[in-house]
């Protein structure tokens, strides 16, 4: 799973939208990047489609009342995602068909 993220632009118009709606500006509200817990510095590099790191990026998100951060991240980043929790989850089913059926 990808330890960092951006956002697209489709995410960013709607990080604009949440953001306007409670009176923030993109950068200069401290509120955000202390809420998100994070620095005035990534909450530019947010804001400018570059990666992040995750729990910073989902912070970021959240702070402004987006709960769904997929929806804000460049699909790319979460194609890798996919990917990898198919394959978790493909393993697990694996492992607990073998469990149930006692193979070892």
């Amino acid at each position: 799973m990808s330890n960092s993220l951006k956002a697209s632009t489709k995410g960013l118009a709607i990080i604009d939208k949440a953001r306007l709606r409670i009176g923030w500006t993109k950068t200069s509200t401290a509120r955000w990047w202390q809420d998100a817990h994070t620095s005035r510095a990534t909450l530019r590099r947010f804001w400018q489609s570059d990666r992040i790191q995750r729990e910073i990026f989902i912070a970021i998100c959240q702070a402004v009342g987006i709960s769904n951060w997929e929806a804000i991240a460049d699909a790319t980043d979460l194609n890798l995602d996919i990917a990898d929790i198919t394959t978790c989850h493909i393993n697990n089913s694996i492992i607990n068909f073998c469990k149930k059926q006692n193979i070892n």
